[in-house]
């Protein structure tokens, strides 16, 4: 069966194996948010390649004249994204603070400004009413990891204390095994990519691995975000509806 709907997965990160352990760790989620199971309904797709640079190290965020023109094309993107029938956007960026202090995290108030309120002005220019363009702007979804997507990975810690044995001599298994007695403690963590003997060179690996329900029901950032795919109505509808044939 060919997928019904698109969401484009765009990520901060400029190391693919981190995208695709984040795009695992999405089909999971999508896995349960289904009421009938996962289906092949839904594709998870990389950025176009013409607006990827825009995102890395967050360009994106510049307030730099000589951004600007790689900022429009990337509005324009989301956009033409949004506006076709099947088509969301899950944008992944760092929370760049602890989950305890995420009222501090300038990101939330950057992401408004700089990409939200842009993209409607671009949607607005096709005299769209009011409604229609809060609804596909409602197909943004915004995933962010608190401090940053090692957050998330390394809650895989049964790989990741195998690989610490096994590429590493035992470094950190106590870490890891402190993060897996207690799954709150890596929201926690400032820059944990940094703590480790790990960085993110495992992330798709460790990705395919975590169990993302035991960490969703631990609370903090991954429950947030599961609370914004439950909060766009297109994406649930859209998911609830029963495959198309072949």
């Amino acid at each position: 069966m060919r997928p019904r709907f698109s969401i484009a997965l765009l990520s901060e990160d400029s190391s693919e194996p981190t995208w695709l352990g984040l795009r695992a760790i999405l089909e999971k989620l999508l896995h349960r948010f289904e009421e009938n199971g996962y289906t092949p309904r839904v594709e998870v797709v990389p950025v176009d390649p013409t607006v990827r640079p825009v995102l890395i190290a967050n360009q994106w965020r510049s307030t730099k004249q000589k951004d600007e023109h790689k900022k429009r094309e990337l509005w324009r993107y989301l956009a033409r994204k949004i506006a076709e029938p099947g088509g969301f956007v899950i944008f992944h960026y760092d929370g760049d603070t602890t989950w305890a202090r995420r009222a501090e995290a300038k990101t939330r108030e950057q992401f408004d400004r700089e990409i939200r309120n842009r993209v409607a002005q671009v949607l607005s220019g096709a005299r769209r009413s009011p409604d229609e363009i809060a609804q596909m702007l409602g197909r943004i979804i915004e995933c962010v990891p608190f401090y940053s997507i090692e957050a998330w990975t390394y809650q895989a810690t049964a790989k990741a204390i195998a690989l610490c044995r096994e590429k590493h001599r035992g470094d950190d298994i106590p870490t890891f095994e402190a993060w897996s007695a207690d799954r709150t403690k890596l929201d926690e963590v400032h820059k944990p990519k940094e703590k480790t003997c790990l960085g993110g060179e495992h992330n798709e690996m460790l990705g395919k691995s975590v169990a993302v329900w035991d960490v969703v029901q631990a609370g903090g950032s991954m429950m947030w975000f599961v609370w914004s795919l439950h909060a766009c109505r297109d994406l649930e509808d859209a998911l609830a509806l029963p495959s198309s044939g072949p």
